[in-house]
């Protein structure tokens, strides 16, 4: 699924995106996890 503001322009490309958990799997040598934030709502002008 894709977002167009016009023909000419894609705005988002949700398929380009990692899970979260497997992006924070990749990089746990480099990171320390300390909070978990959960996504309530999303509001786009």
């Amino acid at each position: 699924m894709e977002c167009r503001k016009d023909s000419g322009v894609v705005d988002e490309i949700p398929g380009v995106y990692k899970p979260i958990g497997q992006a924070v799997e990749q990089q746990r040598d480099l990171v320390q996890v300390v909070a978990k934030l959960k996504q309530v709502i999303c509001g786009k002008g």
